[in-house]
């Protein structure tokens, strides 16, 4: 499964833009140890450059993943929550200003091939 990486520098709450092209689907990410935050929060959007908002699963429930400020940890998400999108940002908390990194963070993002 290709991988891609993204980073929340340090003293930042979001990472860069993930682009993970027309030929997949985001299915995983592992989430290093946090320094402040519990969660993470995928953020989508329709181009690189337009504005990015917390995407929604079909129930209405934020896509977030937990994590620990002690530990790595895994998560998976639905590939038909996150089906459609492009560009991604993974935001630490839940945008409320108050979870930056005390470090830079690496995260790895898992996609499926669509042959």
């Amino acid at each position: 499964m290709p991988a891609i990486q993204a980073t929340i520098a340090n003293g930042a709450a979001v990472t860069d833009v993930i682009d993970i092209g027309t030929s997949g689907v985001l299915g995983g990410l592992r989430i290093p140890a946090m320094t402040t935050s519990t969660v993470i929060t995928v953020l989508a959007a329709e181009s690189p450059t337009a504005t990015f908002v917390p995407l929604y699963d079909r129930a209405g429930n934020a896509i977030t993943a937990a994590c620990s400020t002690s530990a790595a940890r895994a998560a998976n998400f639905n590939p038909d929550d996150v089906c459609g999108w492009r560009y991604f940002k993974f935001q630490a908390g839940t945008g409320s200003g108050d979870n930056q990194s005390g470090a830079k963070t690496l995260f790895v993002m898992f996609r499926t091939k669509l042959d």
